[in-house]
C-alpha cells in the first residue's frame, strides 16, 4: 500500500508534458546555499497517519529518500529560511527507508485475519500554490479533474508486484515493518517512473491522501485506515 502511495508521486507526467505548467508553478526551489543536499538527513519524504479515530490500520513515520535519475540525492526548500526536504522528481529513484504498519485487531469485529486482499486505497491529490487550495485532481478515490481517469485515483491495496508483501505481513503478524516487509526486488530503492499507475498532473506542490477502504463486512466502517504527506513537490523532467 505504501507503494501505492510512491507510485502517487508518479502522477505527474502526461499532462506536464502535454501542457506545461498552465495550472501554476511550485515555490520550492534547489536549495543552493553552501550546505549540500545531505543523503539521509535532507532528502526525505515523510508521510504519517492522518489519525481518524477507530483506525485499524495506523501508519508510522514512514520515511522515503528521493534521488535523480543518476541516483545523486535530491532536496529543494519553499524558502531560503527554510531546511531543505527531498522532492520526488520524474524520472529518479526513491527508496523507503524505515516506517511501520500496524494491525489493531481490538478493533475488527470479526475473526482473527482483515482479508485486505480484495480492499482498495483511495487517493485524495490536491494541488497547492503557496501553501493554498488550488486544483483538485481526485477526491476520496474519485477523479474530480477531467484529464485525470477515475481509475488513476483508487487502486487494490495488496497489488501482485508491489504491495503483496506486506499485506501478508500484516495478516500473518499484525504489523508491517519497512522496507523489511516489501517485495525484496524495492528494498533497496526503485526506478519512480517504473511501470506505476499514475502518470497524469503537473509538477507542483500537493496535498496527498491515501484512505484505506475495506471492501467486505469485517469492520463496522469502511475506512479502516489512512496516511498523508500535505506538502509535497513533485518535479518533471529534472527542471525545477
Amino acid at each position: 500500500m505504501v507503494m501505492h502511495a510512491v507510485s502517487l508521486l508518479c502522477l505527474l507526467s502526461l499532462l506536464q508534458l502535454t501542457y506545461g505548467d498552465r495550472i501554476g508553478v511550485s515555490n520550492c526551489v534547489y536549495d543552493t546555499g553552501a550546505a549540500p543536499c545531505v543523503n539521509g538527513t535532507d532528502n526525505v519524504i515523510i508521510f504519517d497517519d492522518c489519525n481518524l479515530p477507530g483506525s485499524i490500520l495506523q501508519f508510522s513515520n514512514i520515511k522515503m529518500l528521493t534521488y535523480d535519475s543518476k541516483g545523486t540525492p535530491i532536496c529543494c526548500t519553499t524558502s531560503y529560511f527554510l531546511p531543505p526536504r527531498g522532492f520526488a522528481e520524474l524520472p529518479g529513484k526513491l527508496q523507503i527507508i524505515s516506517g511501520t504498519i500496524t494491525l489493531n485487531r481490538t478493533l475488527l469485529t470479526s475473526p482473527t485475519q482483515l482479508g485486505m486482499y480484495h480492499d482498495y486505497i483511495l487517493v485524495t491529490a490536491t494541488k497547492l500554490k503557496n501553501d493554498v487550495f488550488q486544483t483538485q485532481y481526485c477526491l476520496d478515490g474519485v477523479s474530480t479533474y477531467p484529464l485525470v481517469e477515475n481509475g488513476v485515483c483508487y487502486q487494490h491495496i495488496c497489488d501482485p508486484v508491489y504491495t503483496y508483501t506486506i499485506c501478508d505481513a500484516l495478516n500473518k503478524n499484525g504489523v508491517a515493518n519497512l522496507p523489511h516487509d516489501l517485495p525484496s526486488a524495492f528494498q533497496n530503492g526503485f526506478d519512480a517512473s517504473e511501470g506505476f499507475f499514475v502518470d497524469s498532473l503537473f509538477k507542483g506542490q500537493y496535498s496527498l491522501q491515501f484512505k484505506i477502504n475495506h471492501a467486505g463486512q469485517i469492520t463496522r466502517k469502511n475506512v479502516i485506515g489512512c496516511f498523508e504527506d500535505t506538502n509535497v513537490f513533485v518535479n518533471i523532467g529534472g527542471n525545477q
